[in-house]
C-alpha cells in the first residue's frame, strides 16, 4: 500500500466534500449544544471507522490510499447525523463500517458506487437496529457518552404524522429543530443555508434539490397525511421529514447522482416522488435514504438517455 498526498494532483472529491464538511460545522456546533460532547464522540468514532475502511481497501487491493480523499469521512458523517445521540457504539460502529466499506469500497470506491453509501448504510441500520435508530432522547437532555446511554426515549413527530395523528409540538419549535429526532437533521434553517452555500460554491447544483423539494412540497400539499390545514401539514412534512438536511447533503452527492442538467431536474423529480410514496406506504422515518436506493438507477438511466453516451465521468456537480 502507498500512500499520496500531492496538493497538485487532489482526489476528485476533495474540492466538494470539503465544502460539504465545513457547512456541516454549524450544524455538528448546534448539535452539541443540544445534546452534550456524545454527539463529537459519534462523529469521532464514525471518521475513525471510515479511515480504517479506506486503510484496509488500500491494503486488499494494493492500491494507494489517496490521504485527499474526503469522501469516506463524509459520507460517515452524514450517516451520524441521521441517528439519535443516544445510539449505542455498536450500532454506530456497524453502520459506518456498512456506510464506507461495503456502501463504497465493494463497489470500487469513489465514483463507482451505484447509491448514496450514507444512505445505504442509514438504511442497512435502519432495518437491522429499528428501534435504537428510530427513538430519540429529549431535547437539550444532555446524553451521557456512555457505550449504550441509559436515558428516556421517545419517538419523533415524524412516528406521529405516520401514525395519522398530529405531533404536538408547535411551528416555531419545528423551525428551530427543537423536537425530538436525528442528532443533526432537525435545525431546518441551517440546512437550508448550508444547501445555499453549497449552491454557491459550485459544490452541488441547484437542478436535484429544487425538483426534490417542489415535487416532495407539492404532492405534501395535494396531498396531506393528517388532518389539519394543507399549509400546516406541508410545513410539518418538509420539517419533520429529514428533507432541508437530504436537499443539502444526500440528495445530490457528487457520484451517484446524474451530470445532465435536465437529468438532474427529472430524477429529483423522481426522488421526491418516490419519498412521498415511502412515507405513505413505509413504516421506516427515513424514506429519502430508501428512495435514494431505489431512485439511483433512475439517474443513470436518464443520465445515458440524454447524453447519448454509455458512461459518465466523475465531476464536481
Amino acid at each position: 500500500m502507498r500512500i499520496k498526498l500531492d496538493p497538485a494532483d487532489l482526489h476528485p472529491s476533495f474540492r466538494p466534500f470539503r465544502d460539504y464538511l465545513i457547512t456541516m460545522v454549524p450544524i455538528i456546533a448546534l448539535s452539541t449544544y443540544v445534546y452534550g460532547w456524545r454527539v463529537l464522540v459519534m462523529l469521532g468514532i464514525s471518521a475513525a471507522v471510515a479511515v480504517v475502511s479506506d486503510i484496509i481497501n488500500a491494503l486488499l487491493r494494493k492500491n494507494t490510499l489517496d490521504l485527499s480523499d474526503l469522501s469516506s469521512i463524509t459520507m460517515a458523517w452524514i450517516f451520524t447525523l441521521l441517528l439519535p445521540a443516544s445510539v449505542s457504539y455498536t450500532v454506530l460502529i456497524t453502520g459506518a463500517c456498512i456506510t464506507v466499506f461495503i456502501g463504497k469500497h465493494a463497489f470500487g470506491g469513489y465514483g463507482s458506487y451505484p447509491f448514496n453509501p450514507a444512505a445505504f448504510g442509514f438504511a442497512f441500520t435502519a432495518v437491522s437496529y429499528h428501534d435504537d435508530v428510530f427513538s430519540y432522547p429529549a431535547v437539550f437532555s444532555k446524553v451521557p457518552l456512555a457505550w449504550k446511554p441509559e436515558v428516556e426515549l421517545f419517538r419523533s413527530p415524524l412516528y406521529t404524522i405516520n401514525q395519522g395523528a398530529i405531533p404536538k409540538v408547535s411551528t416555531t419549535d419545528l423551525l428551530l429543530g427543537e423536537y425530538n429526532g436525528p442528532v443533526g437533521t432537525t435545525f431546518c434553517i441551517v440546512a437550508l443555508s448550508c444547501l445555499v452555500l453549497l449552491i454557491v460554491h459550485n459544490a452541488m447544483t441547484w437542478h436535484i434539490p429544487a425538483a426534490f423539494m417542489a415535487t416532495f412540497s407539492a404532492i405534501a400539499f395535494a396531498f396531506p397525511r393528517i388532518q389539519i390545514t394543507r399549509t400546516e401539514s406541508l410545513i410539518m412534512e418538509l420539517v419533520c421529514g429529514l428533507v432541508p438536511f437530504s436537499a443539502a447533503y444526500l440528495v445530490s452527492e457528487p457520484s451517484s447522482s446524474p451530470r445532465n442538467g435536465t437529468a438532474k431536474l427529472l430524477y429529483g423529480v423522481v426522488l421526491g416522488a418516490m419519498t412521498m410514496v415511502f412515507k405513505r406506504y413505509s413504516t421506516y422515518e427515513g424514506a429519502i435514504c430508501f428512495a435514494l436506493i431505489l431512485c439511483s438507477p433512475i439517474g443513470s438511466f436518464l443520465d445515458r438517455k440524454l447524453t447519448g453516451s454509455a458512461g459518465k465521468e466523475v465531476e464536481n456537480s
